[in-house]
């Protein structure tokens, strides 16, 4: 997979260079955009980020972090949006500053290539893309860059479990243990540690489960006062999403998260060998996403969202 020549001629030639992700960044978005804000630092660039502040703690390890939202200029020769597959999708200043052009890296199927430059191409995880960008721009990674990378490939592929792993995500792993980088600590900390509010959002979300068609729909829902009183929306791990499709029977599982009354989060996902494309219903919500994993907004009451998603989900599956 060869990076499009005129997203890195754009990067070469930028010296202000804004760096955005979509709302509550997951291990991708954080590793990606701290690989990336680190690389091109050690360019000469003078980079910034404005990313939501919602960061799960697990993800809350790289120093880069400090420099998050500090100093927003008032013009940027580029802004760089990481693994975002919609305009709508990405978290902006208040008062967005202006810029020249807009590059877009993504690795999601949903994405409609909304920038000035685009790289886009299917992936484990967009850290993959940023680490082809900064391999070409002749970019020497550092540990913690080394360790953002890893975080951004695992997190997004399951810890190489789902079915968005490939021969290239592997590969690109491999060479990430070039300085004899020991990711078991990492990996542990991404996918099994948990605090005691973590474990009892996904005790509430396991017993709020429903099945639907023979145990073929999974819903499982997080309210609103559950998740507050289990510490916010920063608790919400990632992997949470994933526990229906842990039924034997499930096909297609959703977790529905309510992070205001009556404004809700669907995370939707799909497993093998099902051929179920999750993101063709996310996008009849606003929203998208891969062909398994895919996400969206919804405000109304849960009635109305349940019974909108069954109907969608079984055309679907059908």
């Amino acid at each position: 997979m060869d990076v499009p020549s005129d997203v890195i001629k754009k990067i070469k030639n930028s010296n202000d260079i804004l760096l955005l992700v979509h709302p509550k960044p997951d291990g991708d978005a954080i590793g990606s955009i701290v690989a990336m804000g680190k690389g091109l630092k050690k360019l000469g660039k003078n980079v910034d980020y404005f990313v939501d502040s919602n960061i799960e703690p697990k993800l809350n390890i790289f120093d880069e972090i400090k420099y998050f939202n500090k100093d927003i200029q008032d013009h940027y020769n580029t802004v760089i949006t990481l693994d975002a597959s919609t305009p709508d999708y990405v978290v902006t200043p208040e008062n967005m500053p202006s810029y020249e052009d807009l590059v877009v890296i993504d690795h999601h199927k949903s994405n409609e290539k909304f920038g000035d430059y685009n790289f886009v191409e299917i992936t484990g995880a967009c850290g993959e893309l940023v680490y082809l960008i900064l391999k070409e721009l002749g970019v020497e990674l550092d540990s913690e860059m080394e360790e953002a990378l890893f975080t951004a490939l695992s997190s997004d592929t399951g810890s190489f479990q789902f079915s968005n792993t490939t021969k290239q995500t592997h590969e690109i792993a491999a060479e990430l243990y070039h300085k004899d980088t020991n990711f078991a600590p990492l990996s542990k900390r991404l996918h099994s540690l948990k605090n005691k509010d973590q474990l009892a959002l996904y005790a509430h979300a396991i017993n709020s489960m429903k099945s639907f068609d023979d145990g073929e729909i999974v819903f499982l829902e997080l309210p609103y006062d559950v998740i507050e009183e289990h510490g916010g929306i920063n608790n919400l791990t990632d992997d949470i999403s994933n526990i229906g499709t842990n039924l034997d029977s499930s096909k297609v599982s959703v977790l529905i998260k309510e992070q205001e009354p009556d404004k809700f989060r669907i995370s939707i996902r799909s497993k093998s060998p099902y051929d179920i494309d999750v993101s063709k219903v996310a996008v009849k919500f606003g929203g998208g996403g891969h062909f398994r994993a895919a996400g969206a907004s919804f405000e109304g009451s849960i009635e109305d969202l349940e019974k909108k998603l069954l109907e969608e989900l079984r055309k679907e599956i059908k």
